[in-house]
């Protein structure tokens, strides 16, 4: 509902509010099915902690006057049995709780016993300390005619890369989606194979994705984002965008 909601424009402007209403009313069946199931097995685990001690003692005492070859019972052994079964309750209330909880642990443990089984990463880089490649002569990223693929025995993404950044240029990647500008971040970062080909990292690197997002508003707010209008650049991001 929440993603519905965000894009209800969307979903306005393609008249796809029959289809997404047919697939939330089926999720919420679902939903209600659950729901119910579950609060049918809580009210019966709820009867069970009312009815066993009853019943058992009930049962418990029947059998035995009929198996007591005196044919009576002793006030004080039925008081017993009746205090014994009703410490019952607590156990029988909690038992469910103890299995959800177990549950939980046992998927959880799977998760972690899954990651801590993956393959370790391997740095494809060829990295070099800093003082061995002096600031100005040669970039602190250098991809030499570099093969880059993901995997080891995946084929190459993208071929005969060469690239230099040099200390203090910010560099943008740009292209069309698959034009493999994650394959060549990934590169930089040491994630990719390099069959042929070098790739050079002077010191560290660090990387912060972001997801890319638009606010319920205009075009022009979304360029703008608040800030005071300026001709100039709200006329360029226009025509760099290709929205002219």
């Amino acid at each position: 509902m929440t993603e519905i909601l965000t894009a209800v424009k969307l979903l306005k402007f393609y008249t796809w509010e029959q289809h997404f209403t047919d697939r939330v009313n089926e999720v919420r069946s679902r939903e209600a099915r659950a729901a119910g199931a579950q609060i049918l097995a809580r009210a019966a685990n709820f009867a069970m902690v009312f009815a066993v001690p009853v019943l058992g003692a009930l049962a418990c005492l029947v059998s035995l006057q009929l198996t007591d070859p005196r044919g009576r019972i002793d006030p004080s052994l039925a008081f017993i049995i009746v205090s014994l079964l009703n410490t019952l309750r607590y156990p029988l209330l909690m038992m469910p709780m103890a299995v959800k909880s177990c549950a939980s642990a046992a998927n959880g443990l799977a998760s972690l016993n899954k990651f801590m089984k993956r393959p370790q990463l391997v740095d494809y880089r060829q990295s070099l300390p800093m003082k061995s490649d002096p600031v100005g002569k040669k970039g602190i990223i250098e991809i030499v005619n570099a093969d880059l693929a993901w995997g080891d025995n995946a084929n190459p993404t993208l071929s005969n890369v060469s690239m230099h950044v040099y200390p203090g240029e910010v560099v943008a990647v740009v292209g069309s989606v698959g034009s493999g500008k994650s394959t060549l971040i990934g590169a930089i970062l040491g994630q990719t194979n390099i069959p042929s080909g070098s790739v050079r990292v002077v010191g560290k690197t660090s990387y912060c994705p972001q997801e890319a997002w638009l606010i319920n508003a205009s075009i022009q707010d979304n360029i703008l984002f608040g800030s005071p209008m300026d001709r100039t650049r709200y006329t360029k991001v226009i025509d760099v965008c290709c929205l002219a």
